[in-house]
């Protein structure tokens, strides 16, 4: 027996290894399984579909728990339905452990062993961070032109950034996936916004504050809402240790003590030494800490406006979460805080969309001032407008820094849920003042 150890070990590690690749990829047996995967469709999925065909790399970089895996899912359900062969499609997930411990050569040799498929293939793999050299991995195949389109997912975006800037430049494009918006939130509820009425307005305000509670990650808006808030706890745990005390060897409890500070006083001005006093952190341990919370996409960052670097750098900024249902894992009051809540969601709103946020404050204060290629525009948010005091405010900032004006506020022609739909349309329309 003990010379046919040897021998039999590569087998039977080899057959592990095939058959967590079954697993992830239930197509493999049955077409059918797709559709338990695939979701609601999102908003990012059609923006990516045109790109499946194409050489270039495809990029999905957001938080966890997104819906970064579930936007790869649909696009295997569109090349399924467009009659791609199911065994040309290949789903490696990086969170299993088997995986995780096998190399990519190992995983593609297996896989091509057990198929031999024909024609062009498509490789996903899910959560690249985890493996060590993925971008070389990739890089050799589409070097070599071979026929294979990949699509990649990660939830650090200094690390996929550093790691395939060198190996990958020219090779891919990159796509943001963050949680629901509200637009995606109403569409999730099946409702049209275009059709508000009197009557509907009541069911959008409902909606509004059920957003603004639990957020927009997908899997919180499917559970039933007494389990909301702890799925909200596990995933803000879940966060910080996986994308920052692991992969940075921090101190937890101090990571900790900043990240509840920061979403606490959201959208408050916030310096360095205001921290290391509250705290008892030093400024550069808070600044890498700050900095690794923006890698994971955990928090949005936003500068005073001006010209000088220095003063961005050493003006107070302001903090917001990348997602509502954040700051609920720590509120202690009961209070609805509609106007608070608003800001951080236009924030959300325009961060998601890509527009660089910057705040104004000299004589009197701007919320946001957001840059889009040559666009810049000046926003206020309001909950209940007074609109003498904001007019007041944008037009200085017309006069002053010769920039676009909107008012945000809560309900009335400057509502929300209509700047979301449009989110600073080249037109502004019934938003400019």
């Amino acid at each position: 027996l003990e010379g046919f150890k040897k021998p039999f070990l590569p087998l039977l590690i080899m057959t592990k290894l095939f058959s967590r690749l079954v697993e992830w990829n239930p197509w493999w047996e049955s077409p059918r399984e797709i559709e338990s995967l695939k979701g609601k469709q999102r908003l990012k999925t059609s923006e990516i579909l045109p790109w499946v065909e194409e050489k270039e790399v495809k990029i999905l970089v957001g938080p966890r728990r997104a819906g970064k895996s579930t936007i790869l899912y649909q696009i295997i359900d569109h090349l399924i339905k467009k009659g791609v062969e199911e065994k040309n499609i290949l789903f490696i997930n990086l969170q299993d452990d088997v995986l995780t411990r096998t190399s990519l050569d190992r995983i593609y040799t297996e896989y091509i062993k057990a198929f031999n498929p024909r024609g062009k293939l498509y490789i996903f793999i899910d959560e690249a961070q985890e493996k060590k050299g993925w971008e070389i991995w990739i890089k050799r195949f589409y070097d070599r032109n071979k026929r294979i389109s990949f699509f990649v997912t990660g939830s650090n975006a200094s690390l996929l950034k550093s790691t395939y800037s060198s190996y990958l430049a020219g090779r891919t494009i990159k796509f943001e996936v963050f949680p629901l918006n509200f637009r995606e939130f109403l569409h999730f509820h099946s409702f049209t916004p275009s059709q508000i009425d009197k009557e509907k307005e009541a069911r959008l305000l409902n909606l509004y504050k059920e957003y603004i509670t639990y957020g927009g990650f997908p899997e919180v808006f499917f559970k039933p809402k007494p389990l909301k808030l702890s799925l909200l706890k596990d995933y803000v745990e879940d966060f910080l240790q996986k994308d920052i005390v692991s992969r940075h060897s921090v101190k937890r409890e101090k990571l900790f003590a900043l990240f509840k500070w920061l979403i606490t006083n959201a959208g408050k001005p916030t310096s360095f030494a205001t921290l290391e006093r509250a705290l008892g952190i030093s400024g550069e341990t808070i600044e890498n800490y700050i900095s690794y919370m923006k890698e994971a996409y955990l928090i949005i960052e936003v500068k005073t406006y001006s010209p000088s670097l220095k003063k961005q750098f050493m003006f107070p900024k302001k903090y917001y979460p990348i997602d509502l249902g954040i700051e609920s894992v720590y509120s202690f009051s009961d209070k609805e805080q509609l106007g608070k809540k608003l800001e951080e969601a236009v924030a959300i709103e325009l961060f998601s969309n890509g527009w660089e946020l910057y705040y104004y404050r000299n004589h009197f204060e701007i919320d946001f001032i957001a840059l889009k290629n040559s666009r810049k525009v000046a926003i206020h948010v309001t909950h209940k407008p007074s609109l003498a005091r904001e007019q007041k405010a944008l037009t200085l900032t017309k006069q002053n820094l010769n920039l676009e004006n909107v008012i945000v506020s809560l309900k009335g022609k400057h509502s929300f849920w209509e700047f979301s739909l449009k989110t600073l349309p080249n037109s502004l329309g019934r938003f400019q003042r």
